[in-house]
């Protein structure tokens, strides 16, 4: 049995990687291909890699551009020795003179081939240069031939980026944003569809027990048994934490998706095993079949409410959505109420979490994060109550209160500690709805005598999606008033290159998940190192968010001038337990003060 040298079998992953995300043609290497023709005079100019044991050409100029075995090609040299090569008459020399396109139609003599290498260091193939004459081709010739392969490479590296964020890094699935999108489209064109909305029973004791290592590979496992339900009109998409979707493009047909649900049951119910250990937990599943709904949240939305009745009626189940299910949305309207007497009781607190140079471990700045001091239940996970939140009438007052108290702390803690230090407030969506954040945010800054600089307003993707022109000029004004904009859980989604373009963004905070897993796992590992690339070239600071172990810092602090944040510094506390952290030498930062 044949050993295949791991280098090799990286570099193969690399061309596969490119070739999934149709990052190996189109219009932008077309123009490459052609540039280089009008610069050198060339007609004929191609751009291959090498896969498995043939060259494959992606695009070409000129009669030359076929495929051949990789052994019986000129580029396997540039590719081998991941330098240019120039071979200025290939019937002088003796690697090529017997060679059947040199000695044989169409008799080529000159060769000029840069290798393209990917940012981890793979040469995976080559843009080259070729001709029935001898050419002179000079060292500076060798040179923008060279920034060419590199300008092919770095275009190539965008699309891949682009085509991840379409995917959920742990399980490989599709995402929200590219389901959201997806069904979308359905909807515009006016389609039957279907929606199974798939939650996991038991999981959180998979967590609790094992650990979230387990928990990781427990949702990997899953993806790969709902990707036997895979078919040309389903998408299968993971919506977060345990929730997975599967969409059904093209039928409403109750009997059809009712087997299908009680086939993902069935499958899920399995038991698995993991680290030895044989678990057994079973999926709630809520299905809606479209008939008045317009919005793709709307028709996920009560797919929800389906699911809420699989979990009420016993688990391991699935139920349809039905009109009446809507009483359940309604008893989700006390939360409401109990968030508006926790306004007006001050039940609300700000925690923070410090933001830290991973050069030197100092503490740049913070982020506020909004906890609720419930009555008899302790301090509330922001999960059990922020999506309710973020979509009431509360948004824009509370919203305005957490920018004001995270000024007044900033400032202080300046005064105090460090007058460079900067703190981060997360938005609402709804808060750029009246037009009045940009007086909010300026008022705070003026109340607290706070530079502009000091703070930074993050948001999150589902806010740049929007494209609302109201939301862009708002963002615009606190821009040009010298606020900072993060673009939060960058990576993750679909949209996110594209908001870059759109947005004066002067931040981008790379999503915890690629980092969780960027040791173990090359491709995130890529992610990460190409999202800290494109950010620096477009003069964007870069804050990695979820580092949790020495491994990750020491990983992500080999790119100068990167921040950090996550449990190896400290968790989200209150100010006056970060004030007590503070003196503490910096490694020292502990987990829990």
């Amino acid at each position: 049995m044949t050993t295949i040298d791991p280098e090799e079998i990286a570099r193969r992953a690399a061309v596969e990687r490119y070739r999934r995300s149709g990052a190996l043609f189109g219009e932008k290497l077309e123009r490459v291909v052609k540039l280089a023709s009008t610069i050198f005079g060339f007609a004929h100019v191609n751009l291959t890699t090498h896969h498995d044991e043939m060259q494959v050409c992606h695009v070409h100029v000129g009669r030359y551009g076929q495929d051949r075995r990789r052994e019986e090609t000129f580029c396997r040299y540039p590719v081998a020795s991941h330098e240019l090569m120039v071979v200025h008459d290939l019937s002088k020399d003796a690697r090529f003179t017997d060679h059947p396109v040199v000695a044989g139609k169409p008799h080529l003599r000159f060769y000029a081939g840069a290798p393209l290498v990917t940012p981890c260091g793979h040469a995976i193939g080559a843009l080259c240069l070729l001709d029935t004459r001898p050419r002179k081709f000079s060292a500076r010739d060798g040179e923008l031939l060279a920034d060419l392969a590199a300008l092919a490479v770095e275009h190539m590296e965008l699309v891949s980026v682009v085509d991840e964020a379409k995917y959920d890094p742990l399980t490989g699935l599709r995402n929200r944003g590219f389901l959201v999108e997806t069904i979308k489209a359905s909807l515009e064109a006016d389609r039957a569809s279907s929606v199974l909305l798939i939650d996991l029973d038991g999981f959180k004791q998979i967590n609790d027990s094992l650990g979230h290592g387990c928990g990781d590979e427990a949702l990997a496992l899953v993806a790969g048994r709902l990707r036997e339900f895979a078919r040309d009109d389903r998408t299968i998409a993971r919506l977060g934490g345990d929730e997975f979707v599967v969409f059904v493009d093209g039928t409403a047909d109750p009997i059809e998706v009712t087997r299908l649900a009680e086939a993902v049951v069935a499958r899920l119910g399995e038991a698995i095993t993991l680290q030895g250990h044989v678990v057994n937990f079973g999926a709630s599943v809520g299905v809606v079949l479209r008939s008045y709904e317009t919005e793709a949240m709307q028709l996920v939305g009560n797919a929800d409410l389906a699911m809420y009745r699989a979990k009420q009626d016993g688990r391991n189940c699935h139920r349809l959505f039905t009109r009446s299910m809507r009483n359940v949305a309604r008893d989700r309207g006390d939360v409401v109420l109990e968030m508006q007497d926790a306004w007006e009781d001050g039940a609300f607190q700000l925690y923070y979490q410090p933001i830290v140079r991973l050069a030197d471990g100092r503490w740049t700045g913070a982020e506020a994060l909004l906890r609720w001091n419930y009555p008899y239940r302790g301090v509330l996970s922001p999960a059990l109550f922020l999506p309710v939140l973020e979509k009431s009438h509360l948004a824009v007052d509370l919203g305005a209160w957490v920018i004001d108290e995270a000024c007044r702390q900033a400032a202080l803690w300046r005064g105090r500690f460090d007058p460079e230090f900067s703190i981060a407030v997360n938005l609402f969506e709804l808060q750029f709805r009246p037009g009045t954040l940009v007086m909010r945010v300026r008022e705070a800054l003026s109340r607290h005598r706070l530079p502009p600089q000091a703070l930074r307003l993050e948001m999150t993707e589902r806010i740049f999606l929007g494209d609302d022109p109201k939301i862009f000029a708002q963002v615009r004004q606190l821009r040009e008033m010298g606020v900072g904009i993060a673009f939060d859980d960058f990576g993750t989604g679909f949209a996110s290159l594209s908001a870059l373009r759109s947005y004066p963004v002067s931040c981008i905070k790379i999503d915890r998940s690629f980092i969780a897993d960027m040791i173990r796992k090359p491709d995130d590992l890529t992610i990460v190192t190409a999202l800290i690339s494109l950010a620096k070239k477009l003069n964007l600071d870069v804050v990695a968010e979820g580092i949790e172990t020495e491994e990750q810092r020491a990983v992500v602090a080999r790119e100068a001038g990167i921040e950090g944040q996550g449990f190896l510094f400290s968790k989200p506390e209150p100010a006056d337990v970060i004030e007590r952290i503070w003196h503490r030498p910096q490694g020292l930062a502990l987990r829990s003060a």
